[in-house]
Parts: C-alpha cells; sequence; structure tokens
C-alpha cells in the first residue's frame, strides 16, 4: 500500500493515521480517479512526506464532477499538462522532501526518437524547448478560456492559442531555434540546409567579429587544419 493505511474505505498517511478518530478533522482530502494509471512514486513520496493526507479513489466521471463543479474543498490527483481543469484555477502542490524527482533528473522534454532523428533543425528544436510551470499554466489558462468564450474545441483551439502565444513570445522561442549562434568550435552554419556543419579539411573555424559567429577561414600558409580544428596547426618540417 506504499506506506498508506486503510481506513473507512480511504487510505491515509502514516501521519494522518497517527491522529486517530480526529483523522476526519485533520487530515487533507485527496480524491483520486481510478482509469487504472497507478502511480507508485507519487503514492510513496506523499506517503513519506508527514503530511496529513486521506486520499480516496471515486470513478473517473464522479472525479470529475466533484473536482469540475468544486463540490467540496479537496485536492486531487491529475494530469500535467492538462486543460481540463483549468477553469477551476486549481494551485500547485509540490512534494516536499523526497519528491518525485531530484534536481538532476527532472524530465524537461520528451520527444518520439524518430522526430529527432528527422532532421538536425528540428532536433535542435525539440531539445531546446523550454516552458515554465507559470508560463505553461497560462498557455492552458488561455486553452480553457477560448473553450469556453469563443466556443471552439479541437485542434482548431489549440491552433488558435499557439499561434496567439508565437505571436506575442518570439522572444523566448527564437531561442530554441537552430542558427549561426549554436555552433560549436570548428563548425560554421550552412544556411542552405539551416543545420551546423564541421569546416572541411584546410580551413578552420573563427569568430567573426561584425557578426560575432562563427565561420570557416582557409588555413594560413605554413599551418595545416584538419577536420573540427579551431586553431590552425603549425606545419612540421
Amino acid at each position: 500500500a506504499m506506506g498508506w493505511i486503510c481506513r473507512d474505505s480511504w487510505w491515509l498517511t502514516p501521519q494522518c493515521a497517527a491522529e486517530g478518530l480526529n483523522w476526519t478533522q485533520a487530515c487533507v482530502p485527496v480524491l483520486d480517479d481510478d482509469w487504472g494509471y497507478f502511480k507508485p512514486e507519487l503514492y510513496g513520496a506523499l506517503a513519506q512526506g508527514k503530511m496529513l493526507l486521506a486520499k480516496l479513489t471515486v470513478g473517473y466521471d464522479l472525479h470529475w464532477e466533484l473536482v469540475y463543479y468544486q463540490a467540496y474543498r479537496a485536492a486531487f490527483l491529475w494530469w500535467d499538462t492538462d486543460n481540463m481543469f483549468t477553469a477551476a484555477e486549481p494551485l500547485r502542490v509540490v512534494v516536499p522532501g523526497n519528491g518525485l524527482f531530484s534536481a538532476g533528473d527532472m524530465p524537461l522534454n520528451m520527444a518520439w526518437q524518430g522526430m529527432l532523428q528527422a532532421n538536425e533543425p528540428l532536433k535542435h528544436l525539440l531539445s531546446n524547448i523550454n516552458i515554465g510551470n507559470a508560463q505553461l499554466d497560462r498557455l492552458l489558462s488561455t486553452a480553457s478560456k477560448a473553450a469556453e468564450e469563443l466556443d471552439l474545441t479541437g485542434p482548431e483551439m489549440f491552433q488558435q492559442v499557439a499561434c496567439e502565444w508565437l505571436q506575442k513570445n518570439s522572444d523566448t522561442w527564437s531561442t530554441w531555434l537552430l542558427d549561426a549562434r549554436s555552433c560549436s568550435r570548428g563548425e560554421y552554419f550552412n544556411e542552405e540546409t539551416s543545420s551546423c556543419r564541421a569546416c572541411e579539411p584546410g580551413k578552420y573555424s573563427a569568430t567573426d567579429r561584425n557578426s560575432g559567429i562563427l565561420v570557416c577561414r582557409d588555413c594560413p600558409a605554413g599551418y595545416f587544419c584538419e577536420l573540427l580544428y579551431t586553431i590552425p596547426q603549425p606545419c612540421m618540417k
């Protein structure tokens, strides 16, 4: 039971169960759905977090009704990211102590491997997308309002919200794109393929004083430049 204790059809954290008969007044109710997705890491973290929690698993439809119409003052478990309950303006709860992820292994981006192998610009974009929780919550809220106020649904609604966000946030998403600033030493930006390419043998990578980007230059006389070399090497006599 991942450290939880069953009592009167509710699952209590050890801290909550320690309240004895007073648990119904002392513990925070948490609603969970029965959609079939077991969440062992989350359940374990909640049980170990020394929080006064009492979890009740209800059917999917009842779970939606209780949360959406805010029938009770309760916490609830749901998926991130999803705008189903955004209109209720829920507050995100962060698990303290032994949380789900440490700072070093928090998942940031996920993408289908086939897409990453499609081409270099797409791989760079998917690997560099970075939207913080606050910004993501605003996006979900905008999507929820669009669905209610503009009577939009499905792809049409999400496309409109995404287009408006792109128009207003070019300073953010432009940093995700592969351009000349993305290239490493020993490379240059190939405008035809929109990707970074290694300088050919006989050339070396240097920063252009005017543009500040890396370009390939001919190796000077008396020196040789091998693949990915950034500094010409003197020829051996």
